[in-house]
């Protein structure tokens, strides 16, 4: 199964797996900020939001099967996962 063919349920699955830390780099992420740029936010390491950045498209992974890899990857979990953000992440 392609990414943007994930069912919303499976989509609730995934956002139900993340950390708190993770569901917030993800908000951020999907306002287009930069690893550096949510670190500041955040108050944390750059390093720490890559860690972070890996572990949720690890789990994206884990949820759905996908072809794809690297910024491609990315790019379409964001995609994806867009309409269901206001539910269920955290306002930033």
């Amino acid at each position: 199964m392609a990414i943007t063919n994930a069912h919303p349920s499976e989509i609730v699955t995934f956002f139900h797996g993340l950390t708190n830390q993770e569901a917030f780099i993800l908000a951020y992420a999907l306002l287009g900020l930069r690893s550096d740029e949510i670190a500041g936010k955040l108050g944390i390491t750059k390093l720490t939001v890559n860690t972070h950045r890996r572990n949720t498209m690890t789990k994206w992974h884990s949820t759905h099967l996908t072809a794809c890899t690297g910024k491609r990857a990315a790019h379409e979990m964001l995609a994806t996962v867009r309409p269901y953000a206001a539910d269920y992440l955290p306002h930033v």
